[in-house]
């Protein structure tokens, strides 16, 4: 329980749970952005909305990796905690951040 207060208390864990946050809703947001169809003459191709989520989750991995490790995802969280590479509090935060920056 100590290690878990000690953890909590890092600025590092609040700053990559919000990376976490912000590059979850990037995320969806570019993608759904992407499949939309703007102009209803011309939808989008399938091309360009895999174009867009593959460049999108590329980018915002990268730009957060030194962060949190540009997890993004929750089931990339959930096999971080299996296989120990990350604290389950970090895990905890981390899953609350995605799937409540997935939803907004």
């Amino acid at each position: 329980m100590a290690m878990f207060a000690k953890e909590f208390r890092k600025a590092s864990l609040w700053i990559a749970t919000f990376a976490e946050f912000l590059a979850t809703f990037l995320f969806v947001f570019l993608g759904i952005g992407s499949a939309t169809g703007w102009n209803k003459y011309q939808p989008p191709s399938v091309e360009h909305i895999s174009l867009c989520f593959g460049l999108s989750i590329a980018t915002l991995a990268i730009t957060i990796c030194h962060l949190s490790g540009g997890l993004i995802n929750p089931a990339v969280t959930i096999a971080q905690l299996i296989t120990r590479k990350i604290s389950i509090l970090r895990a905890i935060l981390f899953l609350i951040a995605q799937v409540v920056g997935g939803k907004l």
